[in-house]
């Protein structure tokens, strides 16, 4: 990447719903994903009672959309097409200039860095200290409370402790040595991190 420009990256480890960055354009006029989850109340009629005590309304909207998103949970299953050769790749596009082309002169290349070229790349796996993989367990609700956990750790409120716990083994990656290796000194990097405790191993 000798003749590439600059890049401005986002990386979010450890998502969710996958909506940080809408979040951020949206700012200041809506902050966090409060709004957000509450247009999806609004849409799924599962709003809040007037009134009603806190606790027993968050329980209320949780089995509320539980019961209206059941059919979309039910039907989700692990798709081998992602597999780690899907992972490699895609990590490695992140080392790849998205302008550089064949011959394209660096004043082409400049012009390109400053309009507003984007892409987003969505890679199958978790994160880590070392390359590997990880065990997650939890039920298909769960993926409302905030997705799977690792082995050892068991986030169960608002859950039906009768809904069925699935094991999933996933690839995990080392991401220190990932960012050394897919980035440079003059790429704008900004980095959200949120993986259930992996962050002891990551950070030293």
């Amino acid at each position: 990447m000798a003749h590439c420009p600059p890049r401005n990256i986002y990386i979010d480890a450890g998502v969710n719903w996958c909506n940080t960055i809408s979040l951020f354009r949206a700012l200041p006029s809506e902050r966090g994903s409060s709004a957000e989850l509450w247009r999806l109340q609004q849409h799924l009629n599962c709003s809040q009672q007037k009134g009603a005590p806190s606790r027993k309304n968050t329980q209320r909207v949780f089995d509320c959309m539980l019961q209206r998103l059941r059919p979309q949970l039910d039907a989700l299953k692990p798709d081998p097409a992602l597999n780690m050769a899907v992972v490699e790749r895609r990590l490695r596009s992140a080392s790849e200039c998205p302008m550089l082309g064949p011959e394209r002169p660096l004043y082409e290349l400049q012009a390109a860095a400053t309009s507003r070229s984007e892409r987003y790349t969505m890679v199958p796996a978790g994160v880590g200290g070392s390359n590997g993989t990880i065990t997650l367990f939890g039920s298909r609700q769960q993926l409302l409370l905030g997705g799977l956990q690792p082995g050892g750790f068991r986030f169960r409120a608002h859950a039906d402790p009768a809904e069925r716990e699935e094991k999933h083994v996933v690839p995990s990656i080392d991401l220190v040595w990932w960012l050394r290796t897919s980035f440079r000194l003059e790429d704008y990097v900004v980095l959200k991190l949120d993986v259930e405790g992996a962050e002891q191993e990551i950070v030293p």
